[in-house]
């Protein structure tokens, strides 16, 4: 796995940034990783997989202050990372970026001798997508186990709401007693539903492989604050290790509901719901499953763009082989 010096060495070879952080199995270990380590392992030392030898792309998302000024320099030192966009200038670049998710990507490039997928989106949007869910596409990504690379006070405190919004989505939407396990795989699967590339292109095992015995000790630091919130004031308590169990009363639902951003409660009715939990528990999911579906899919479209037909060709390719792998 990458160490946090060579992924602030990543960051060390592109223009300034405010904040960045790494995500993905690129960069935070999952099942998977742990497996393919194993069988590396037995192959004399040398970087081979169980995949058959590919080394995992570094994801990375790279917040700036003034994204035109980012692009003008980067296409300046960096020119081969952009796809034909680079050549119609830095504006169209700046443009592109602020269509669907905020994010322009540049994908498959090599830094330091890492293959790497960076994205780049405004100081400003990442911090509304954390507090409001304009898209859970990066705030999505926030919610799961990540490595902040530079740190930015502003975006601690918006992964504040974000994380506390994210507890208690993933409560209203639980049974009245579930499992930590299940608690985690909830948290996690929120930016997934409505992304069609959960039924085309990714692994069907991506949830297990994410809420692991390592990561649940990274979720438990992640969101020890909001879950010991809900303990306080007992809309949620402890049966044992474990095991949790939920207050099902319509007080309790709209506390857990108050938790949400503005965006999500404006669309969803949680007043007339509270007494009916499965009925609010489908509202929220559904108002997600909107939001996800939107962000993902014009996301998915510009990535076409921004990346180039042949890289996005070479990434779709190998998405397909790891979900065929997968289900072998």
């Amino acid at each position: 796995m990458i160490s946090d010096e060579e992924l602030r060495g990543v960051v060390e070879r592109l223009p300034s940034v405010r904040f960045a952080m790494g995500y993905g199995s690129g960069v935070v270990q999952q099942q998977q990783q742990h497996q393919q380590a194993t069988t590396a392992a037995h192959h004399h030392g040398r970087a081979v997989t169980a995949a058959g030898g590919e080394q995992p792309m570094r994801d990375l998302i790279l917040a700036v202050d003034d994204p035109l000024a980012f692009h003008q320099h980067n296409i300046c030192i960096n020119k081969k990372h952009y796809s034909g966009v680079a050549y119609f200038g830095a504006e169209l670049a700046r443009d592109l970026q602020e269509w669907a998710a905020g994010i322009y990507f540049n994908p498959y490039v090599r830094i330091n001798g890492q293959l790497v997928k960076y994205g780049v989106i405004s100081h400003a949007r990442l911090l509304s997508d954390l507090q409001n869910w304009d898209s859970l596409y990066v705030s999505g990504r926030m919610q799961k186990p990540y490595k902040d690379i530079i740190k930015d006070k502003a975006v601690d405190e918006a992964c504040k709401a974000n994380l506390q919004g994210a507890l208690c989505a993933s409560l209203l939407t639980l049974p009245e007693e579930f499992s930590e396990q299940q608690l985690w795989q909830t948290v996690t699967q929120l930016s997934y539903q409505g992304d069609f590339r959960m039924k085309f292109g990714e692994n069907p095992h991506k949830i297990a492989n994410i809420v692991t015995t390592e990561n649940i000790q990274r979720f438990r630091h992640m969101y020890h604050t909001p879950l010991q919130h809900q303990l306080t004031v007992g809309t949620l308590r402890e049966k044992q290790p474990g095991l949790f169990e939920q207050d099902y009363s319509p007080s309790a639902r709209m506390t857990l509901f108050g938790g949400l951003p503005l965006t999500v409660q404006d669309r969803v009715d949680g007043a007339s719901l509270a007494s009916r939990p499965q009925a609010l528990a489908a509202g929220v999911s559904s108002e997600l499953q909107r939001i996800v579906k939107t962000s993902s899919r014009n996301q998915a479209i510009k990535g076409v763009l921004t990346a180039g037909l042949t890289k996005t060709v070479v990434y779709a390719s190998a998405k397909l082989r790891k979900m065929y792998a997968a289900k072998r």
